[in-house]
């Protein structure tokens, strides 16, 4: 967030506290991995909220879509490869062979759905349903 701002920088001491708190806050348990998955679970929303104190409204967002894109990251449900297309779209310089089949879309838009198919098992009849739903898609 310094990047954004250079007021938003945390000393190690304000951060200690942070995590001194969390540790007395969350909740006790002798099985010490569900008692670690307490402390990392206070912390993290202690981290989130004493981060969102400190930073203009206007911040907040981007603040909240860092931290859920680190913890779905460490979680093993975002891969760096998705964050980047995500963030930067299709940058392959080569021209996909299926060629668009409207004209309203956008040269860059079809490239990058073209991606998302091949790449995504998840979006894999994404190119077929825009050629079949042309009013819906054209609204989205």
């Amino acid at each position: 967030m310094s990047l954004i701002n250079t007021m938003y920088q945390y000393s190690l001491t304000s951060y200690l506290d942070v995590f001194e708190f969390a540790l007395k806050k969350s909740i006790p348990d002798s099985n010490l991995e569900r008692r670690l998955s307490n402390i990392m679970n206070t912390l993290t929303l202690n981290v989130y909220n004493y981060g969102c104190t400190g930073i203009f409204e206007k911040h907040k967002l981007l603040f909240s879509f860092d931290i859920t894109i680190k913890l779905e990251q460490d979680r093993g449900n975002l891969t760096q490869d998705e964050l980047d297309f995500f963030i930067k779209g299709n940058l392959s310089l080569e021209k996909s062979k299926r060629k668009k089949p409207f004209l309203w879309i956008q040269d860059q838009t079809w490239e990058d759905c073209v991606r998302l198919s091949r790449d995504y098992n998840q979006f894999a009849s994404l190119l077929d349903d825009i050629e079949h739903n042309e009013t819906v898609w054209k609204k989205v």
